[in-house]
């Protein structure tokens, strides 16, 4: 009875230290999602600042009712707009971030591509020498007997 007693009391307490530790891990993971508002240059996990504290102890507050991610991120969004968030939500916004740099890059190789393949063609016939190339001959013919 007694170690009946001892196990079920130490399965409870595994149980309240990981849901415990769960809850934490989560919650940091929300506050590397949210930006603090106070000046909109760092997540509010690693920001030093009273709205960033008093956003940490909401989001412990949220998790303890029972609120799920979504549902504090939307909170905080319908509160600051989503500007708040990290990464941004909408469509375009997540794929822009990740597009628009590969599409510049693309961009630039394809201009330099371009570029090189002008600057090294080899340069057309001038259209004269074809009727000049008898006086050529003459004139190298004359300048190899002063060579002498």
């Amino acid at each position: 009875m007694k170690n009946t007693l001892s196990a079920a009391i130490a399965i409870i307490l595994c149980y309240a230290l990981s849901s415990l530790a769960a809850s934490t891990n989560e919650q940091k993971e929300i506050e590397k999602m949210l930006i603090a508002p106070c000046c909109w240059t760092a997540t509010i996990n690693v920001h030093p600042s009273e709205i960033s504290d008093q956003m940490k102890q909401e989001i412990a507050q949220f998790l303890k009712q029972g609120k799920t991610k979504d549902e504090i991120l939307q909170y905080y969004v319908a509160k600051y707009g989503e500007r708040v968030l990290a990464i941004p939500q909408s469509p375009f916004q997540k794929y822009s971030v990740y597009l628009l740099p590969a599409a510049a890059l693309l961009l630039g190789i394809i201009i330099i591509m371009i570029f090189l393949k002008h600057t090294h063609e080899p340069a057309s016939p001038d259209p004269h020498t074809n009727k000049n190339d008898t006086w050529i001959k003459k004139a190298e013919t004359e300048l190899a007997h002063w060579d002498r």
